[in-house]
């Protein structure tokens, strides 16, 4: 009965001790470390802030940021390594994404416009923004949708474009 008990008390502490130094090690990980921060600004491949790109952030902290006009973000509070990658419909980045541990300020994402992969609408609000195109549309609305673009270039220029049978809530969305 002696050994059954000796041998049921050095089983718990051996349990015990393989419970607190597996905590321990994981503990260590995060207690102790000081929150930092990130920041940085999204561009296009001029140079240009991209207003609406998400910034996602993994780790011990999990979140998002969504850039304002200026394409600039700052994250806070971060403990531990954290993946940052930048998002926007129709965009793809040079860095697709970026392993942080600590203070870092000027990150830059640079993205590409992918006409391709987006609606009409947007490639139109895209060329808009960067005051490259302005542009005129008519519409009729009948038995089928047909949609007259204009496009006005500031070199003078001019292009149209007609959809017929699209969905005009579908092109505005």
């Amino acid at each position: 009965m002696k050994s059954d008990r000796a041998l049921m008390v050095s089983t718990i502490a051996v349990a015990a001790l393989m419970l607190l130094s597996g905590c321990n090690s994981a503990i260590s990980d995060t207690v102790g470390s000081e929150a930092y921060t990130v920041s940085g600004i999204v561009v296009d491949d001029q140079g240009n802030p991209i207003e609406g790109a998400t910034i996602v952030y993994k780790g011990n902290t999990s979140g998002t940021y969504v850039t304002a006009a200026d394409g600039k973000w700052t994250i806070t509070g971060l403990v531990g390594p954290i993946e940052i990658e930048p998002q926007k419909s129709g965009w793809s980045f040079e860095e697709p994404s970026m392993l942080v541990s600590s203070e870092q300020s000027g990150i830059t994402f640079t993205g590409r416009f992918n006409q391709w992969t987006v609606g009409a609408m947007e490639v139109i609000q895209y060329y808009v923004n960067r005051k490259e195109v302005g542009f005129d549309i008519t519409y009729n609305i009948d038995a089928s949708v047909i949609i007259d673009l204009r496009l006005y270039y500031p070199d003078g220029s001019e292009s149209s474009v007609q959809y017929e049978g699209v969905n005009w809530r579908m092109m505005m969305a």
